[in-house]
């Protein structure tokens, strides 16, 4: 399922994730270490324009996140997944 990327859960996951990692998301070198994060976090792995979506960094006007990432994000601050966020 994908979800609208301006809805204020996702602004609220996106600041969790931020204050997890210590950096706000701002340059492609962020999404960088975001992605190293997550693998060595998690073992998974997720593509920085993924994530750079998700912070509507892409300007290739995506407007839409899937759940897959969603949940790996809320995995990334400590809860189950995204329907547990």
């Amino acid at each position: 399922m994908n979800y609208k990327a301006d809805i204020p859960q996702i602004a609220a996951l996106r600041h969790e994730v931020e204050q997890s990692v210590g950096r706000v998301m701002k340059t492609h070198a962020d999404f960088l270490v975001l992605v190293s994060e997550i693998e060595q976090r998690l073992r998974e792995h997720m593509s920085e324009t993924t994530l750079e979506r998700v912070w509507g960094y892409s300007t290739r006007g995506y407007d839409t996140v899937s759940g897959r990432t969603l949940d790996v994000l809320s995995r990334m601050v400590g809860v189950d997944g995204w329907d547990a966020f």
